[in-house]
């Protein structure tokens, strides 16, 4: 089956109740802005179930040694939809106390089958970097059919958009920088991914956090050299 994006959001709900079968992808990003605390997304749901996910597929955090400024994106994944969850259209997560919300989006896949696998996976958080947030390259994706996602959280200025490789949007402009997240699938093996961003009015120096990530319905299974066998008489 062709691994497609049926329907994604930024604003905490669907447009249509998800598909059994499907896989969901959940980003969420948050900031804090004083010392002593740290910005941690966690418990994510879709409707009022949190109980399915995995652990975070990645996750990229960036602190000021205590100084304050800690943001960080984190990615789940939500594999093979069971009925009780299908037709749901709400999504969300907590947040550790005295956190700064900074954007979310979520991602409803079809083709990835009921055992989806996370291929290649990088999360970079960056200081200072004169450029802007960056992720990758990956190493080469293994599969036939992958679907690449990427993402960011940049505490305090604005950004680009990824090149027009990714399918990107904008999760946040508020409370005190960006977020972005985007995707794109990928139809051949071998192919390395980058997830890469500058700043409207470089240079900078702030935090962000960057991630990039595959996944696939299945990976090939590793081939060995090939045994010849023989009766001895």
């Amino acid at each position: 089956m062709t691994i497609s994006v049926v329907q994604s959001s930024t604003t905490g709900t669907f447009a249509s109740g998800i598909t059994e079968g499907n896989s969901v992808v959940m980003f969420a990003s948050a900031v804090a802005f004083e010392a002593a605390q740290t910005a941690y997304p966690f418990s994510p749901a879709l409707g009022e179930i949190e109980t399915l996910w995995t652990d975070p597929v990645v996750a990229a955090q960036a602190i000021t040694n205590g100084s304050g400024e800690d943001v960080s994106i984190i990615a789940w994944l939500l594999a093979n939809i069971p009925a009780d969850i299908a037709g749901e259209t709400s999504f969300g997560c907590s947040y550790a106390a005295n956190n700064s919300v900074h954007g979310g989006a979520a991602y409803e896949i079809a083709g990835l089958g009921p055992t989806p696998v996370v291929d290649r996976y990088l999360g970079v958080p960056g200081q200072a970097s004169a450029t802007g947030p960056s992720a990758g390259p990956t190493g080469a994706i293994r599969a036939a059919s992958e679907i690449v996602f990427g993402g960011s959280a940049i505490y305090g200025y604005g950004v680009n958009p990824p090149d027009d490789s990714w399918t990107a949007s904008e999760n946040d402009t508020g409370d005190g920088g960006n977020a972005y997240s985007g995707y794109q699938i990928a139809d051949s093996a071998g192919g390395t991914y980058e997830w890469s961003q500058t700043y409207l009015s470089p240079p900078v120096t702030t935090q962000w956090g960057a991630l990039v990530f595959s996944i696939a319905a299945a990976l090939p299974s590793a081939s060995g050299p090939s045994l010849l066998m023989a009766s001895l008489p």
